[in-house]
């Protein structure tokens, strides 16, 4: 009776903690947030969720399972640091010389004068 009495008390502590902010489903809006700022792991966590959750129409699921896809698909191609592709540029380039940081975006940007170029690596 004691074994049976603490399993449900742990069964309830769980269900408790689990009803906390990390157990809603995310909407669009978050997981396009997450998205944008690189955070491509937890974007895919939460559109999954999302998915299970809330049984999206078949062309949305398809959309957001290309998302996914999309992200995978960036983190394999661009794989070099704002450094590696200031080497690389600099190579053809002698003149390139600024790395810089876009503002409120997690990606680096290498940039030269003429032409203008961008080389970018998600996160």
């Amino acid at each position: 009776m004691k074994t049976r009495i603490t399993t449900l008390f742990v069964l309830a502590v769980f269900a408790f903690v689990s009803c906390g902010e990390n157990g809603k489903t995310p909407t669009p809006e978050t997981i396009k947030t997450a998205i944008e700022e690189g955070h491509f792991q937890k974007a895919e966590h939460m559109i999954r969720k999302y998915i299970a959750y809330t049984e999206p129409a078949p062309e949305e699921k398809m959309q957001w399972e290309w998302e996914i896809d999309r992200m995978h698909r960036i983190v394999l191609d661009f794989t070099k640091t704002p450094e590696d592709a200031l080497e690389y540029i600099s190579t053809y380039y002698p003149d390139v010389t600024q790395v810089c940081k876009i503002q409120n975006n997690p990606m680096h940007a290498v940039y030269f004068p003429f032409p203008l170029h961008f080389f970018f690596r998600g996160r």
